[in-house]
């Protein structure tokens, strides 16, 4: 599909992207794990700390303090993206986080590309692609879950078109003898097996 179809295709659906309930518990999850680990470093570093003399423990209190530091900010990360909401309109596209604010605002104008990113562990991701930047969006259920919708809506209207050319192929015909309503194949009336009149 090209990016005005894809486009199109996200305003029909809504217009948004979330994460779903499944997403949000998979990155609430790791961000509590991380939390935990932060604070087992930093009790069992404290602990070491308290031991032993500061002077030779220098790399084990590095350790201890600036390892957390990371995994926080990474649960910090998860956390926000368990709430952030993409908005698609005409003319933009907008990321707001958890209080609503905007994290980001970008025009439709020069999108080049929508690509998705499969996750190896996870939730995947789907890129918005302009000549200047990139964007990502960190969930990709809801992509999942339009692009089987306009499948689904492309096959329905594949096959109304067939039945529509079918149907001007064979017209439907009425029995002379019953007046029953036959499909335009039966060569026969299928109510009291009088021949089609031609």
């Amino acid at each position: 599909m090209t990016v005005p179809q894809l486009l199109k295709a996200i305003q029909r659906d809504g217009g948004y992207a979330r994460a779903t309930r499944g997403e949000r518990f998979l990155l609430g999850a790791y961000a509590v794990f991380l939390l935990s680990v932060a604070v087992a470093l930093v009790v069992w570093s404290y602990q070491r700390l308290l031991d032993h003399p500061p002077g030779g423990y220098l790399p084990l209190a590095a350790f201890g303090f600036a390892f957390p530091t990371c995994f926080v900010a990474i649960a910090v990360v998860l956390g926000r993206r368990c709430f952030m909401e993409v908005v698609f309109t005409a003319t933009s596209v907008t990321c707001y986080g958890v209080l609503g604010r905007p994290i980001w605002i970008e025009g439709l104008a020069g999108l080049i590309e929508i690509r998705h990113i499969l996750g190896a562990r996870g939730t995947g991701a789907v890129k918005l692609i302009w000549p200047h930047q990139v964007r990502a969006i960190p969930f990709d259920a809801w992509w999942e879950g339009l692009l089987d919708r306009e499948f689904a809506r492309a096959e329905r209207e594949e096959m109304a078109r067939v039945e529509q050319a079918y149907d001007r192929e064979h017209p439907r015909w009425k029995c002379d003898e019953c007046a029953e309503d036959n499909p335009g194949e039966f060569e026969l009336c299928w109510s009291c097996g009088r021949g089609k009149s031609q």
